[in-house]
């Protein structure tokens, strides 16, 4: 959220844009996979179900990718709604 909002910054103080933040468009919660290194988390039995079923997958103490497409789509779905 902070890149995106430093990004439109600029339009918002020319007026150009009127900026709201939607926390359903953040990152996926990867709860414990969080920071940790890529070549570690390969080794785990999760790692293949990424790559092979990703719509399977869910973070320990996370959430799932599914329940993430979900979020971020019902978000767009409401800005296309407004608009």
């Amino acid at each position: 959220m902070e890149r995106c909002r430093e990004t439109i910054a600029p339009l918002a103080r020319a007026g150009a844009a009127k900026v709201r933040s939607d926390r359903r468009l953040v990152e996926v919660g990867y709860g414990t996979w969080t920071m940790q290194p890529l070549p570690k988390l390969a080794k785990t039995p999760l790692w293949r179900v990424i790559q092979y079923r990703p719509t399977l997958a869910a973070f320990p103490d996370g959430e799932s990718l599914l329940s993430a497409q979900q979020r971020i789509v019902g978000s767009l779905e409401d800005l296309r709604a407004r608009h």
